[in-house]
C-alpha cells in the first residue's frame, strides 16, 4: 500500500495509512450536505492524479527530477483521494466511488498525450523570477518539495 508523509501524531516525516484513520469516529449525522458534495468533487480529483502526473511527465520530458517529485506527489494525491472516497461513502453509503470516477475519467478528458503545455506550463511568464534566462538552471522538482520546516513556522504566523 502507499504511503505518504505526513505531520502529526506520528511527527513530521512519518507515514500514515488509510488504517491510520480512526473510521470508527466518523459521524455521518454530522456531514453537512455541501460539504459531502465538495468532498465528493476532491476525492474524484485527487484519485486522478496519475493522470495529471502522465501529462506533467509528459510536458517536461528532459526533467528527471521534477519527473520524480511529481510521482511522489501522484501517489499522495491518489492516497488523499481514497481517504475522501471513503470518507464520502461513509457519508453516504450509496456513494458508488468506482462508479462516479469511472464516469468523471469519461467525462473530463485530459491531453495524457500532449508533449507541449496546454496550459503554459512551460513558459517563462508563470516560472518564478530567479528562473529567469539569466539565473542559472534548476530543477524544478525543488519547487514541490517543501521545506523540512514548513510546519514549524506555522505557529509564528
Amino acid at each position: 500500500m502507499t504511503t505518504v508523509a505526513r505531520q502529526g501524531a506520528k511527527g513530521i516525516g512519518m507515514k500514515w495509512t488509510l488504517e491510520d484513520i480512526d473510521w470508527d469516529r466518523f459521524d455521518p449525522s454530522k456531514v453537512d450536505p455541501m460539504v459531502l458534495s465538495v468532498v465528493r468533487a476532491a476525492s474524484m480529483v485527487e484519485y486522478r492524479s496519475a493522470d495529471y502526473v502522465t501529462y506533467l511527465c509528459n510536458i517536461f520530458p528532459d526533467d528527471e527530477a521534477f519527473q520524480e517529485a511529481a510521482r511522489k506527489w501522484g501517489e499522495e494525491e491518489n492516497q488523499h483521494g481514497r481517504a475522501l472516497g471513503q470518507w464520502a461513502k461513509m457519508a453516504d453509503p450509496s456513494f458508488d466511488f468506482d462508479g462516479a470516477f469511472a464516469d468523471f475519467r469519461a467525462n473530463y478528458e485530459l491531453a495524457l498525450d500532449a508533449e507541449e503545455s496546454i496550459r503554459g506550463t512551460r513558459s517563462r511568464s508563470c516560472w518564478p523570477a530567479a528562473w529567469s534566462k539569466s539565473a542559472p538552471v534548476r530543477s524544478t522538482a525543488r519547487f514541490m518539495t517543501p521545506s523540512k520546516n514548513r510546519f514549524s513556522n506555522r505557529s509564528a504566523r
